[in-house]
């Protein structure tokens, strides 16, 4: 989402670095000021960031049966006290679990947050031309790194495309009269594969013509590319990066 904020004009391996040191702390963190403290950092980014909370809000709803599936595998499968009225016949619920499920459902719930903070505020060129930087060190043990951030790339863009086709041809099933929200689940199934072998299908044919795109262009792999625009480092960088490590310590306290 194209802002004019202090957070988009970030060099994007800060964002990626801080996104990191946020994500490994949530790991270690379990006191209930320490998660509001995480929370409150997370809001003054959003607020920065110039996002609508709203829109956020809306990104995290299809995650809600994750969060559901996380707090309840810990409310019923977690041994511990007893919570009143139960046990009833083979349903426990304790209070361990309750914690451990509160606390769980918490750490996803914050690194959803802010990995979508980092993908609305950063585009995918500079997302992964800052992963290819921040994993250049790995090029020491052979680890082909420009690659593995290409076919980063490569995924993130195809995904809208395939997104686009997949209504295309879900759209003209439907001309068709094909009803795609009538039947049994396994009738649903099988209403798909008219959907899913034409889909495939040209996803092997889009993969083809970019691969003989590529090759025409020159490109190889394992060889060393440059970038169209080089990462510099500035002062809202510098100012960024040490508020994130002055404000982690204070999770461990």
């Amino acid at each position: 989402m194209p802002q004019d904020s202090f957070i988009h004009g970030l060099d994007p391996r800060v964002k990626f670095i801080a996104l990191i040191l946020f994500m490994v702390t949530l790991f270690f963190i379990e006191a209930p000021l320490k998660f509001l403290l995480m929370g409150l950092v997370i809001l003054l980014i959003i607020q920065s960031s110039k996002i609508p909370l709203g829109f956020v809000i809306k990104g995290i709803i299809p995650f809600v049966w994750l969060f559901l599936f996380a707090a309840f595998a810990h409310f019923f499968f977690t041994p511990g006290t007893s919570i009143k009225p139960f046990p009833i016949w083979f349903i426990n619920v304790t209070f361990e679990g309750v914690t451990n499920g509160t606390i769980i459902t918490l750490r996803i719930l914050l690194i959803i947050v802010l990995s979508s903070m980092l993908t609305l505020t950063t585009t995918p060129l500079e997302l992964t031309t800052a992963l290819k930087r921040v994993l250049s060190p790995l090029k020491r043990f052979k680890i082909p790194v420009n690659d593995f951030t290409m076919m980063m790339m490569l995924t993130i863009r195809f995904v809208p495309i395939l997104l686009l086709e997949a209504q295309r041809i879900i759209n003209a099933q439907r001309s068709r009269g094909i009803n795609f929200e009538t039947g049994g689940l396994i009738k649903r199934a099988k209403k798909l594969v008219p959907i899913l072998i034409p889909l495939f299908n040209l996803s092997f044919i889009r993969a083809e013509e970019l691969a003989i795109a590529m090759v025409c262009r020159g490109y190889a792999t394992g060889k060393e590319r440059s970038s169209f625009r080089e990462l510099r480092f500035s002062t809202s960088d510098l100012f960024a990066i040490t508020s994130v490590i002055l404000v982690i310590p204070f999770f461990f306290l």
